[in-house]
């Protein structure tokens, strides 16, 4: 499977985190979707740039490391200071309301 249709696949299961006020871990999201634990920085990096090219909420920042809660350095757009901030955007952002993006977008 291609990075892009990886990426598609994250958007999904962040959406349904952000629907259930919820972070996940890199090893959960892995697990989820059948990657290995060290492979999702390129298809969380579509994610991510898809995010900030269209003006939403960081969905990458509901992705947090095991017993640390934080994201991986590089793997969100925001400061580290506004993560909170930026998460409740995300837990308020109706995802459902449009379509996902098409893989070719991400």
């Amino acid at each position: 499977m291609k990075s892009t249709e990886r990426g598609l696949q994250i958007w999904v299961v962040l959406c349904g985190c952000a629907q259930n006020r919820q972070t996940i871990t890199y090893k959960r999201l892995a697990e989820l979707i059948g990657m290995g634990a060290g492979t999702l920085a390129r298809p969380l990096g579509h994610v991510m740039d898809y995010c900030s090219l269209h003006k939403l909420p960081a969905l990458t920042s509901l992705v947090v490391k095991t017993g640390r809660g934080k994201p991986g350095v590089g793997l969100t757009s925001v400061k580290p200071e506004d993560m909170d901030e930026m998460r409740e955007k995300v837990f308020r952002h109706n995802w459902y309301y449009n379509l996902p993006p098409a893989i070719q977008e991400l």
